[in-house]
């Protein structure tokens, strides 16, 4: 039942009491995560309970004058009690709290989720008060726009203070060579894209490529042998038992030199429970797993899109903030990252094929496509072709094609290369054959993106067909035909007023 306005101000202010505890023991814990917490800009206000904002500017104190340790917290935190002998009590609360140092992040974004919901409130509360003392509409809607730009700006101060330009000057700078997991196609510390349509063999040459680096073999394609390492498997679609094992055996890898990230295990109110890694809040969660990999060397995505989270795959800043941590971690550690992800229906240049957001790659340093040989008549030949590689050569691909030939006892296809360079181009290769009539249909690629862009809840129908357009490239008529499809319903809150979409199933009331 929806609450009435008079009784959301009549309860508790939102606050998750918890998840500040968590966030205070884990800088208890690991005092080393203090510089990170000081970055993200984490202050006293926003903690919800005075316990937690005098225990948190305690800890602070303690960091600026020396050294993070619990008896000079408590020290400090009986300071500014109104009784010293609750500080020992407050510090063992928080203790208690059973918190995970890899989930600071995470336990960041809810607490400031929260603060900025009281504050929120506290603009409501404001107009409530205007409203009864008789201040007119356009009085309280002043006040509020007032406030909320406050809000704003004291964000991006907090931001920007005390910051400065970062500047390096290129005679300091060493200049070093590109390492190289596999020469002139995938670097070592950078994120390299391997796109192509479902069905293709994506997988099979992912899981090739880590066998290789699991047991040092050679390229295909040359003499040299693959960096010996260890190899993290992100995959979403495929299951270890079935599928992924008996694909590394077939294709000779050394198994005890790969691990495979299956999610995330933490607590909450509902005890212990599962999800699925998210790059967006899980990336030192993922690196604690590359850590325990001796000698990591590659790290497989597969397929990237179902490790984005919350994030708009169809949208260059979101994507970007994604992926580029990613990337930094693996020039950190001097692994190579390979993601996979799928093309779009659509014409055009194959850089402008990868499914989603432009953005995907534009941050990577080297994109591969998967695709059919269209001058092989037997349908089984693959090419893994070049769209762009700023790092390396960027003139020739490769074709390889799945057999059973090397795993007649398992009948589990591998992939067999041939030995002859591939000159053919990838915008040759991925364009749309000629024929009479209508261009090929690309109301799939609509539906998905539309799904995508509706999850969250209604949105203004002006504002999807502009990203439907800029940002993945479909038309307004080819929208249209998906929106029909998914049966999406067209509606306006206020009439007249702007009309929104919305999926089938949602609320209309939302």
């Amino acid at each position: 039942m929806t609450r009435r306005p008079r009784e959301i101000l009549d309860s508790s202010p939102p606050s998750d009491t918890k998840t500040e505890a968590c966030l205070l023991a884990c800088v208890l814990v690991e005092p080393k995560l203090m510089p990170e917490l000081l970055d993200a800009h984490v202050r006293a206000d926003l903690f919800s309970l005075p316990d937690h904002q005098r225990l948190w500017l305690a800890i602070r104190n303690c960091y600026t004058t020396g050294a993070i340790d619990v008896p000079l917290v408590r020290h400090e935190l009986a300071k500014h009690c109104s009784d010293p002998t609750d500080a020992g009590p407050i510090i063992a609360c928080v203790l208690q709290s059973e918190a995970l140092a890899a989930n600071w992040l995470h336990y960041v974004a809810i607490t400031r989720e929260h603060a900025g919901k009281r504050r929120t409130r506290l603009i409501a509360e404001d107009m409530l008060v205007a409203s009864a003392n008789g201040e007119s509409a356009a009085g309280i809607a002043a006040r509020a726009q007032e406030a909320l730009e406050e809000i704003k700006c004291g964000s991006k101060a907090e931001e920007t203070a005390g910051a400065s330009a970062i500047v390096v000057n290129m005679g300091d700078v060493v200049a070093k060579p590109v390492h190289w997991l596999w020469h002139g196609r995938i670097a070592l510390g950078k994120l390299t894209l391997v796109s192509g349509d479902p069905g293709l063999g994506k997988s099979f040459l992912s899981l090739d490529i880590a066998s290789r680096v699991s047991n040092g073999a050679k390229w295909p394609d040359c003499g040299d042998h693959a960096p010996k390492g260890g190899v993290v498997i992100l995959s979403a679609e495929d299951d270890l038992e079935d599928t992924i094992r008996p694909r590394l055996d077939a294709a000779g890898a050394d198994v005890s030199k790969i691990v495979a990230v299956q999610g995330v295990q933490f607590r909450d109110d509902l005890g212990d429970r599962e999800r699925s890694i998210d790059l967006q809040r899980d990336l030192p969660i993922l690196e604690q797993a590359i850590e325990r990999m001796p000698n990591c060397k590659l790290v497989v995505v597969d397929p990237v899109s179902a490790y984005m989270g919350g994030a708009d795959s169809h949208k260059d800043a979101e994507v970007r903030g994604v992926l580029a941590p990613l990337a930094t971690m693996a020039a950190k550690r001097g692994f190579a990252v390979l993601a996979i992800t799928h093309l779009r229906k659509s014409e055009g240049r194959a850089v402008h094929r990868t499914m989603g957001s432009l953005a995907f790659a534009a941050a990577a340093r080297a994109v591969w496509a998967v695709a059919s040989d269209p001058e092989d008549s037997s349908g089984s030949r693959r090419l893994f072709l070049p769209v762009k590689n700023n790092i390396g050569n960027d003139r020739t691909g490769l074709a390889y094609r799945l057999c059973t030939r090397f795993a007649e006892s398992s009948g589990q296809p591998c992939v067999e290369w041939f030995a002859d360079a591939v000159s053919q181009s990838a915008d040759d290769v991925l364009a749309p054959q000629r024929r009479r009539g209508p261009a090929p249909e690309e109301r799939d690629e609509a539906i998905e993106f539309l799904r995508e862009a509706l999850a969250a809840g209604p949105r203004l129908a002006d504002e999807v067909t502009e990203e439907a357009k800029q940002s993945a490239d479909i038309s307004a008529r080819t929208l249209s035909r998906a929106k029909k499809s998914l049966g999406v319903v067209s509606f306006r809150p206020t009439a007249p007023g702007k009309w929104f979409w919305k999926m089938p199933e949602t609320d209309a009331n939302e």
